[in-house]
């Protein structure tokens, strides 16, 4: 089921309006279910292609901006105040040497990604899967090209800052953990390899 404009992360006031534009030849495709959080924007111009993988979903004043090619990986989830564009949508030139480059590329996120809150994620940016971009992060390369499995990327530009972490995606075992850290007042747990095997699994 697509689901748009259904308020489920509370992180914005009620009534926040909505915006769906798509120009004639452009394209949307839905691989599975697909939520998106209020006041969202879907801006597609010129020959866009935006592709969700199931179960993705967006927080709450999350923009795409596509002009060219959006891939976005099943399981993955893009926290509310992020923008992804593929365009700079306007051209420049090179007073040296004349040439325009083109404004308008590809970004293709991977499967079981975690975008945090308020992130820009601009055309040429290529994620691994289960990698966690942190807080206003600006990510605009191919970071398929690192060393490492479960990046975790931070800065603007982003740079790797962990390469061993990976999000947990079980609510149920979200909830547990939040259980035990109120009763013992915080410190650190440790997870048995059962509950890891099952943390990576999404559940909603």
């Amino acid at each position: 089921m697509i689901k748009l404009g259904r308020e489920c992360g509370f992180f914005s006031a009620q009534k926040k309006f909505s915006m769906i534009l798509l120009d004639a030849g452009t394209k949307i495709c839905f691989q599975g279910p697909c939520t998106f959080d209020v006041g969202y924007v879907l801006r597609l111009t010129d020959s866009a292609y935006v592709e969700f993988g199931k179960h993705t979903r967006f927080g709450s004043g999350v923009k795409i901006l596509g002009e060219h090619s959006i891939i976005i990986g099943s399981y993955t989830g893009v926290a509310h105040d992020t923008c992804i564009m593929d365009s700079n949508m306007h051209f420049t030139v090179d007073i040296t040497s004349s040439l325009v480059a083109d404004k308008a590329g590809e970004v293709i996120i991977g499967k079981y990604n975690w975008i945090a809150c308020g992130c820009l994620i601009r055309k040429g940016a290529v994620t691994k899967d289960y990698t966690i971009a942190a807080s206003k992060s600006l990510l605009n390369k191919d970071y398929t090209r690192l060393e490492g499995d479960f990046l975790t990327l931070a800065g603007s530009p982003a740079k790797v800052v962990d390469t061993r972490r990976r999000r947990i995606f079980s609510a149920q075992i979200e909830a547990g953990i939040s259980q035990v850290f109120r009763k013992n007042g915080g410190g650190v747990q440790q997870l048995t390899p059962e509950q890891i095997a099952v943390s990576f699994i999404y559940t909603s």
